[in-house]
Parts: structure tokens; sequence; C-alpha cells
């Protein structure tokens, strides 16, 4: 019988950067989407009115009973209404989430907690 000497899980940015993966997700579907190649859209406004109105509807999802790509594509249509950039939130959200999904950013602390940890045989 195999035993395991160690199980890894990750647990709210416990072993993957979740902030930097959203953020890289993010940047990558505005650039898919070619947003930022529009007349006054500025990243920085984009992203911090993005976080706001995430923050806002992340809280409501429960009450609201809104999925988690609801929440995302609401956070989106607002950033964009606000920021005055016409764009398919919808489409931007399915863009984001396909990234996200696909992206895994580790904590530099990670190799440092996994150093020692060798798998054996028996």
């Amino acid at each position: 019988m195999k035993l395991y000497k160690a199980v890894i899980f990750d647990l709210d940015n416990t072993l993957l950067n979740y902030d930097r993966c959203e953020l890289d997700s993010m940047q990558r579907a505005i650039r898919h989407h070619r947003i930022f190649e529009r007349d006054g859209f500025v990243w920085e406004a984009f992203w911090k009115t993005f976080l706001e109105r995430n923050a806002f509807y992340w809280e409501q999802r429960f009450t609201q009973k809104l999925s988690h790509l609801e929440a995302i594509e609401f956070a989106l249509r607002d950033a964009f209404e606000i920021m005055g950039t016409p764009m398919s939130a919808a489409d931007v959200t399915s863009t984001y989430w396909e990234f996200f999904c696909n992206i895994a950013i580790l904590k530099k602390a990670l190799w440092k907690r996994c150093d020692g940890l060798t798998e054996t045989t028996s």
C-alpha cells in the first residue's frame, strides 16, 4: 500500500496567487477583445472600478442568488458603463473565465514550503 506523506491543497490564496491569476486573466481578456486599443480606455481606472463593482456583486451573490459568473459579468457591465466603453460584458466574462481556469500562478513561498517533499515508492 502506498502511503502519502503530504497532501497539497489550496484555500483562498494559500498556494495559488489568486490575485495575480485574476489580474493576469483580466488583462489577457481585455487584450483579447482589443479593449486596450480603444480611445480613452485606461487600464488602471478600469481595474479599480471593476474590483469595486466585483466586490459589491460578490457580496450580493447569496441574497440575489447570483452565480460567480453572473457576479463577474455584472461587475464588468458596470465597469464598462462607468468607463464609457461599450462592450459585451458576457463575451469578456466568458474569455476571462477561460483564461482564469487555465492559469496557475503559484505563491513565491510555495517552493520553500515544498522543499524536502519527495515522492517515495515502496
